[in-house]
């Protein structure tokens, strides 16, 4: 339905649609003049939401900082899953300096799993199936958290972790800052399966986030809304 709310309203057309609609992640150089600075960010919130202005941030766009200290033991970020009740897209900017690398733990990101492909919809069926005590302990669901879903959607599963090839789904990767730019802004569909990687105990990534009460992404709305109420003929 998202797709289909940005098909109608247009956004369909932004040259940036294509890629975020196959791999549900987007890369930019934010002080790239031909952004358009915070009026082309909210154009791909837009985009990226299928929304006009419900859940979009007002100009000037703000920003606050969000640090992440790697801890020794791995929390459960740090396990492949996708979000549910938590906002659907989330936004980032990274800037360099200090930057990003594998030692400060970066985003892990399976590119083209965040759409609803036949391995994905069997992944999930298997999840909720009744008695679905996976499913109803917390509000995402972990690649590897219930075995009935890992063993009756195994080629997705195994195409997520690298270990085989799927059209459905790519290999989760680190999502590090664009080489050479100072600011690099990201946009991820976190209804894709993803990570918060390993990296160094003690190092701290830095990055900055929309302010707000959406924990740094794009509310999520009903999925199911059309773009307006029709009236009835």
């Amino acid at each position: 339905m998202a797709d289909a709310r940005a098909i109608e309203r247009g956004f369909d057309k932004h040259p940036d649609y294509p890629t975020w609609s196959r791999q549900g992640l987007l890369m930019k150089d934010l002080d790239d003049p031909k952004l358009g600075g915070d009026k082309g960010v909210q154009q791909l919130l837009r985009m990226v939401s299928g929304e006009e202005s419900e859940g979009i941030p007002e100009l000037p766009l703000r920003w606050q900082a969000r640090n992440v200290t790697v801890q020794e033991t791995p929390d459960p970020q740090s396990q492949l899953h996708m979000d549910t009740f938590a906002p659907i897209v989330k936004v980032w900017v990274f800037q360099d300096p200090p930057g990003v690398s594998l030692d400060e733990g970066p985003l892990l990101f399976s590119q083209r799993s965040h759409r609803n492909s036949e391995a994905k919809l069997r992944w999930m069926h298997a999840y909720a199936q009744e008695p679905a005590s996976e499913a109803r302990a917390e509000p995402s669901f972990r690649l590897r958290g219930c075995a009935a879903a890992a063993k009756a959607a195994a080629d997705f599963v195994q195409a997520v972790e690298g270990h085989s090839i799927l059209e459905a789904a790519a290999p989760a990767q680190p999502v590090l800052p664009l080489p050479g730019v100072r600011r690099t802004l990201v946009l991820a569909d976190t209804s894709a399966l993803h990570a918060r990687g390993t990296g160094v105990p003690g190092r701290v990534r830095s990055s900055w986030r929309q302010a707000g009460d959406n924990d740094g992404g794009l509310k999520r709305l009903n999925p199911y809304r059309w773009t307006e109420a029709k009236p009835e003929l």
